[in-house]
């Protein structure tokens, strides 16, 4: 049922056609564990970083080479999550399209927002911290196989975690000492709360990571199951017209754009006319006119010998 306040449009655009998802959800989930590992990097970073504020606060300070090396460490590692988070996020996004595209076609009404919106709801301010998640349910409840649980804990938690990571974050970047030399006490605190927001951000990043992957193996692995499937409407009646019944069909008896029949062409309960069934050109004859002799019928030979000649009716 429609959410309230967000009716389900009505498809436009190209037709839904079917993809596999799996080789770009294999360069995601690798792209991730990638990503895993370099924001623990820079939650390693942001701790040293915030343990060597700490001796310094306390009167401990350490050598320039020390104190130049921690700092390298701490901002290069940011640099290189960031630049890992960029390439995981374009190939995700591709992935994630795809999936929204697959999903049109297992429900072709039940999906709030538009295809485009797999792709801006990224870039969209404000929106972005709800559209993808919105569709992000939509997408599994219409890939969830027939007689699955439809339950989408799996997405709520990847996304709880990405947000989180993502506000420490911002709070970390927006936390910038007024000298960077470090002159006083209060730029001294400013960086160690800097780095203690970062390497929350690190680990809420890492567990994020580890659930994405789960969630888009998930998926994909939902989605190739319900084409599989095929379209088995309410009640679990096969589908019509059957598993490959027509030329060229895929797997999963799910036509192709233009295979679909046109509106209003269905069989009647009872299914298709058996083979050899069908009416000829210029449909049935008429009740009480003879066939000609083009459908098989002989014509009549006329009185036989001995017998009386047929009256024609009326």
């Amino acid at each position: 049922m429609p959410y309230a306040g967000y009716p389900y449009p009505m498809p436009t655009g190209p037709a839904a056609v079917f993809a596999s998802p799996r080789g770009l959800a294999t360069a995601v989930s690798v792209l991730l564990g990638v990503t895993a590992a370099l924001y623990l990097l820079m939650t390693v970073g942001a701790m040293r970083m915030w343990s060597t504020v700490g001796d310094m606060q306390d009167g401990n300070f350490p050598t320039l080479q020390e104190a130049e090396d921690v700092d390298d460490f701490y901002f290069g590692t940011i640099m290189i999550a960031a630049l890992g988070l960029l390439a995981t996020g374009i190939v995700f996004i591709v992935w994630f399209y795809r999936i929204r595209v697959n999903a049109e076609l297992f429900d072709p009404t039940g999906q709030r927002l538009s295809r485009g919106w797999a792709i801006g709801a990224w870039f969209t301010p404000v929106v972005s911290l709800w559209f993808p998640k919105q569709m992000a349910n939509d997408i599994w409840r219409a890939s969830t196989p027939w007689g699955a649980n439809p339950a989408h804990g799996v997405v709520t938690a990847w996304w709880t975690l990405w947000i989180a990571s993502t506000v420490s974050y911002v709070a970390a970047r927006a936390q910038i000492p007024e000298n960077e030399a470090l002159f006083s006490s209060e730029d001294l605190d400013t960086l160690r709360n800097q780095s203690s927001a970062l390497g929350l951000s690190g680990m809420l990043g890492v567990a994020a990571a580890v659930v994405a992957i789960l969630f888009v193996r998930q998926i994909s692995a939902r989605q190739q199951t319900k084409y599989a499937q095929g379209p088995i409407p309410p009640g679990g009646q096969p589908p019509v017209p059957g598993p490959q019944s027509m030329p060229g069909q895929q797997p999963g008896a799910y036509p192709a754009p233009g295979q679909y029949p046109a509106p209003g062409t269905y069989p009647a309960p009872g299914g298709y006319p058996a083979g050899g069934a069908y009416p000829p050109p210029g449909g049935y004859p008429q009740p009480g006119a003879y066939p000609p002799p083009s459908q098989g019928a002989p014509p009549y030979p006329g009185p036989q010998p001995g017998q009386p000649p047929m009256t024609p009716p009326g």
